[in-house]
């Protein structure tokens, strides 16, 4: 017994000084191997950001020396873009098919008027189609017919004004006469609806257009070009470009390349992108598009006696605060991704770095953007927001229903259907009904991105 007992002390005296020697801690040494670890990874990481090849982006530059450009006025191009936005071309959802009301009718066949006469020599080279009344399709045809033609596509139509602020258009601005279909110019700029979005655009390839074929008779493009101007884009284009684009696939027509609205030419100095030159954004792909109706059904009643768990309206603002709150992650993604990395050698050397090297830095990229500014933030990531809050006919009476429409663009590489649940998730209360707005443009993802 005494032997075993030995034995024992003698196994826990080792085990103890083994437990002894495996607690022994050298701090300096330690902290050596921990601050050598970290110097390397750095290294490492500096180096492969420094000397790894740049992305290859299959860039093509162009030689336009040899390109006979008109010469162009811009004072009577800014006098036409003034006479077509005074046309009061609204579009709604309530006037099917056309998306017109007998106003706005009279007002697109004006529109139309104004641009066969502006543009007579074009519109007189052209072969001209109108389609279901109010849109038209142009054809400059080319002088190699085995050429895909080029499509240019526009609208006439503009969106409604909200009753009321007629007055408030140029206020800022100290122009009380800019109303919303006056076409003023003042200081330089044409106010009015439809200037940007997009008469402008119109009036822009007419004129180009017109000019060619007034200073030289005959003139031919070589290749065919399609222009295609609609008259309810606003509300989807179903009855219009929609309408054209079936006419062109039903006549086998195949395009080469099309030409709609996109991001305009920042002028220099006006974006941290481009403090030192004229930056013309050529917008490759497309967001998606979806509203959302967010609907609340209550026990309506007298406001004397409300429940404490609120009403239709108040539980439908929870809502939308939560939604708000919850805003999509932001990503780089193409083809924004190579807008970054085209401008990055003009950018300060740190910036020129991350833009190009964005597989390490594109999570902190993205987060940049989407702090910097609203126009920044929507080209990372699907924007949400609140464009219309209905509920309540009485205010001594307990609104019964409430209906709230946000809007979304949704950033290339997600989904409807993800939009529509990332909000339910989002505002997380049975009681509030999700789904996808009727009456307005019919929901839309993503279009790919163009490789031209």
């Amino acid at each position: 017994a005494e032997g075993r007992k030995q034995r024992s002390d003698d196994r826990t005296e080792r085990e103890g000084s083994k437990r002894s020697r495996c607690t022994v801690v050298h701090p300096d040494r330690t902290m050596g191997v921990l601050t050598r670890a970290f110097l390397a990874t750095v290294l490492a990481f500096v180096l492969a950001v420094l000397l790894l090849p740049d992305p290859e982006l299959g860039l093509t530059e162009l030689d336009l020396s040899s390109l006979s450009v008109p010469d162009v006025d811009p004072a009577a191009v800014a006098a036409e873009v003034s006479a077509l936005v005074q046309f009061q071309t609204v579009s709604d959802g309530e006037n099917l098919p056309s998306h017109l009301s007998a106003s706005s009718q009279k007002e697109m066949l004006g529109a139309h008027t104004f641009l066969r006469k502006t543009y007579a020599a074009l519109f007189g080279a052209a072969k001209v189609e109108v389609v279901n009344d109010f849109s038209l399709l142009m054809t400059l045809q080319g002088s190699d017919a085995s050429l895909d033609p080029a499509l240019v596509i526009c609208h006439l139509d503009v969106v409604p004004i909200e009753a009321g602020t007629e007055g408030d258009w140029g206020a800022k601005a100290g122009c009380p006469d800019c109303s919303p279909f006056s076409g003023k110019i003042f200081e330089g700029q044409v106010w009015g609806r439809g200037a940007l979005d997009m008469k402008t655009f119109c009036v822009g390839f007419l004129h180009a257009a017109d000019a060619l074929v007034r200073r030289e008779h005959g003139f031919k493009p070589v290749r065919t070009v399609l222009m295609a101007i609609g008259h309810d884009e606003e509300k989807g284009g179903g009855n219009g470009h929609g309408a054209i684009a079936a006419l062109l696939q039903e006549r086998g027509v195949r395009v080469e390349m099309l030409l709609d609205e996109g991001t305009p030419t920042i002028a220099a100095g006006s974006a941290k992108l481009n403090s030192k030159f004229d930056l013309a954004l050529v917008s490759t792909a497309q967001k998606g598009y979806a509203s959302l109706d967010l609907s609340v059904n209550m026990t309506g009643g007298h406001a004397g006696t409300p429940d404490d768990a609120g009403t239709s309206v108040s539980i439908l603002a929870e809502a939308v605060a939560r939604l708000q709150a919850s805003a999509r992650p932001p990503r780089v993604r193409r083809p924004v991704s190579d807008m970054l990395a085209i401008v990055a050698p003009f950018q300060p050397p740190l910036q020129k770095i991350i833009f190009k090297r964005q597989t390490f830095f594109g999570g902190a990229l993205a987060r940049l953007l989407a702090k910097t500014s609203p126009k920044t933030a929507a080209m990372v990531r699907t924007t949400s927001a609140v464009t219309m809050f209905h509920g309540g006919v009485k205010d001594h009476i307990l609104p019964q229903f409430a209906i709230a429409t946000v809007n979304n663009r949704i950033l290339p590489g997600e989904t409807v259907e993800e939009v529509k649940e990332h909000a339910r998730r989002a505002i997380a209360d049975p009681r509030v009904h999700v789904s996808i707005h009727t009456g307005g443009a019919e929901p839309r993802e993503p279009a790919g991105v163009s490789d031209a």
